[in-house]
């Protein structure tokens, strides 16, 4: 069973990595030592309850990375992938200001 990631989380940025960085993140992961934790059904507060629902849910479809050696386009994906504009980018109503993403 496939589970999908919690929709408030950056999940429109991670779908827009590349099959090759996905599967070295897996592979990564793979090494790593498991730790014995339950995890419990995923519960929310109201109104992220509701909110979550709401959401639409983009499927992945495999993309390219750009070249690392175009620096501008391939610093966009890691910054993209990374969410980084998600808390370091100035908003005005919830919209980036242009000229500062």
């Amino acid at each position: 069973m496939v589970k999908r990631c919690f929709q408030l989380m950056p999940y429109p940025n991670f779908i827009q990595m590349s099959e090759d960085d996905i599967y070295a993140i897996v592979a990564y992961i793979r090494t790593l030592k498991p730790i014995k934790n339950e995890v419990g059904e995923k519960e929310l507060d109201f109104p992220v309850n509701y909110i979550e629902k709401t959401l639409p849910l983009d499927s992945y479809k495999p993309v390219k990375a750009p070249s690392k050696s175009d620096m501008k386009a391939y610093g966009k994906y890691l910054v993209t992938i990374a969410s980084c504009n998600d808390c370091h980018t100035q908003t005005e109503d919830g919209d980036p200001i242009k000229g500062m993403s």
